[in-house]
């Protein structure tokens, strides 16, 4: 099995998605709380993939609320799941946060995955787009905010 480094990119950005995370798993406004965690990935967007992934993650977990107020309940209780979910993992294990994005991005908020013909198959190092495969109750694909 091939040794995968751990992430020493944006140790700052980390430290700012565990205490977003933080809220999100203790607000009472689980929603309010997202839309905060979503805006701060986005401001790091560019900064690297990771945050890319996150921003992505967090921008279509708050639009399940919007786009689906029938189903706030089940999408807020996702958003707090997630964000224990990041809490709880070990950001310095690179195959940690790859099973986590892999897990929320794919099988739940069910973007695409990338072709593993593109590599080694890891989500954020390899800068692939992710395409959203959601509808909203009309019928019409939604794309994710990042």
């Amino acid at each position: 099995m091939t040794q995968v480094p751990p992430i020493p990119e944006l140790p700052a950005f980390l430290a700012r998605m565990h205490l977003r995370a933080a809220e999100v798993s203790e607000a009472s406004d689980v929603y309010a709380a997202g839309m905060r965690l979503w805006e701060e990935a986005g401001r790091a967007v560019e900064e690297g993939k990771l945050a890319g992934d996150l921003c992505a993650l967090w921008g279509a977990l708050t639009d399940w609320v919007e786009l689906k107020p029938d189903e706030a309940d089940r999408a807020q209780a996702a958003m707090r799941q997630t964000a224990q979910d990041w809490l709880n993992l070990d950001q310095a294990d690179r195959c940690a946060v790859e099973g986590y994005l892999d897990h929320w991005l794919h099988d739940v908020c069910g973007y695409e995955r990338p072709s593993t013909d593109a590599g080694d198959g890891a989500l954020y190092s390899q800068g692939l787009p992710l395409t959203p495969t959601l509808t909203d109750e009309g019928g019409r694909a939604y794309q994710a905010r990042c």
